[in-house]
């Protein structure tokens, strides 16, 4: 059996949140001769297209810090919602031992706050841990006090333990945050996969308009996105249409910004994925800004 425990999760089957994780699953179980099992936070992530592998729910949480926007920002905007956070963790580690003790492996997506738990809990009965880290929890994990930060990460200094980044940009933040002790962690880059079956092979509309895609928090980068479009305006004399696809607690100040760069910009907030695609058809070119 393979454990797979993941903070986000689609929860419907239009729901983007946590997408790659399910196409991660199954391609992973598709792989594998061992069964694999998702536990997943409350919400339960339920979709109705079949899967090859199973879902099982943690325990229902009051002030869920899941979903939304993403853990830090949840819990910025809803300090409560820690507690949550806290009553999950308890769920994950009582599930990993009562249901799951004789599990091969342990797969975790995110650094925090599953997967340095995970990591405890398979250090405790030495069985082997995967861990896909992706920037939100590096980011979060590199802001702790030292302390903190190095008896998180002492579970993951085995030979049995590893860990997978999305770009080599994300695991030097991650070794600059681990200091000495990083050269002792198995690491690996795992680039995330594009699904290139909705995609046409007709020519682009180059004068349609640039899209920026992805959730409007600080490590994504928007800001400079945003500038970047500005600067080319002012340099080339062109005017560009920008088109803004998700949504996020940075959306107020980004407005603000493309109004003092005086930026055309039309701004659709979260959309499902299949929104998406239709708000991508007509464009130029697709952006996914990223600071990592």
């Amino acid at each position: 059996m393979i454990v797979l425990t993941t903070s986000s999760f689609p929860s419907h089957p239009d729901d983007y949140r946590g997408r790659f994780v399910l196409e991660f699953a199954n391609h992973l179980a598709e792989l594998s001769p061992h069964p694999v099992n998702v536990l997943v936070p409350d919400p339960p992530g339920i979709t109705n297209e079949p899967t090859a592998f199973r879902t099982t729910p943690l325990s229902a949480t009051p002030f869920s810090p899941f979903g939304r926007s993403g853990l830090p920002q949840n819990i910025i905007r809803d300090p409560l919602s820690i507690l949550g956070l806290g009553a999950a963790l308890q769920s994950l580690k009582r599930t990993l031992r009562q249901r799951y003790p004789e599990r091969h492996l342990t797969v975790a997506h995110w650094l925090l706050p599953f997967g340095s738990l995970c990591a405890r809990e398979d250090a405790r009965t030495s069985k082997p841990t995967w861990i896909v880290c992706h920037s939100g929890g590096v980011h979060l994990m590199a802001k702790l006090p030292p302390p903190v930060r190095q008896r998180l990460l002492a579970p993951l200094d085995r030979p049995s333990a590893h860990l997978s980044f999305t770009t080599e940009d994300l695991r030097e933040t991650f070794h600059r945050a681990a200091g000495p002790s990083a050269s002792r962690f198995s690491t690996s880059i795992l680039p995330m996969g594009i699904d290139t079956s909705p995609f046409r092979a007709n020519e682009p509309n180059k004068s349609g308009p640039i899209a920026l895609l992805g959730r409007l928090v600080p490590i994504k980068g928007f800001d400079l996105a945003l500038e970047a479009v500005s600067l080319f305006q002012q340099k080339t004399g062109e005017t560009i249409a920008i088109r803004v696809i998700g949504g996020g607690v940075q959306e107020r100040s980004l407005r603000a910004l493309a109004t003092r760069l005086e930026l055309n910009v039309e701004w659709l907030g979260e959309c499902s994925p299949s929104a998406a695609a239709r708000a991508l058809d007509g464009c130029s070119l697709a952006i996914i800004p990223s600071r990592t």
